[in-house]
């Protein structure tokens, strides 16, 4: 599977916290994920039971990287993402990691959906308060190994 790099590096400016001002003026959003520097990065991933080790290089390349290598790993077709693909979308969305919000995460949620939805893919909560993926085109759900299963009608 591979992402187009401008929604890779999209996703990445998410995950590292890049997207919108800490101080938000009149008509601007706020930051809803927060800000990751090098070791918080190496912090992240290392949360989500991965080796990935942030090198010092600009983050939110470094980032779409590591999702580009993520996305090359085995998995069982288009509409199914790899697992830890699919971890790093339910660690990124895990509402204790969102800012500027309430618990439901809905800006966060619709900012990772505007990335994802380029890739025919849509971010859901689950009523357990994970994070899923449902494939567009074919309206499957996708569980990260070790989460319940996601509710049939997408939460």
């Amino acid at each position: 599977m591979k992402f187009r790099r401008r929604n890779s590096e999209a996703l990445a400016d998410l995950v590292c916290g890049n997207v919108g001002p800490v101080d938000p003026g009149p008509g601007q959003e706020p930051r809803y994920f927060e800000y990751l520097s090098s070791s918080y990065i190496t912090e992240f991933f290392q949360d989500m039971d991965t080796n990935y080790v942030h090198d010092g290089s600009t983050r939110h390349r470094w980032i779409a990287d590591v999702i580009d290598e993520m996305l090359a790993e085995p998995h069982e077709g288009p509409a199914h993402p790899p697992d830890v693909f699919c971890r790093l979308i339910d660690h990124l969305m895990s509402p204790a990691a969102t800012h500027n919000e309430g618990a439901d995460c809905l800006n966060a949620l619709r900012q990772l959906n505007e990335v994802l939805n380029r890739e025919g893919f849509e971010a859901f909560y689950g009523d357990d308060r994970h994070c899923y993926l449902r494939h567009i085109g074919t309206d499957t759900a996708r569980r990260a190994q070790g989460q319940p299963a996601p509710p049939t009608e997408g939460g």
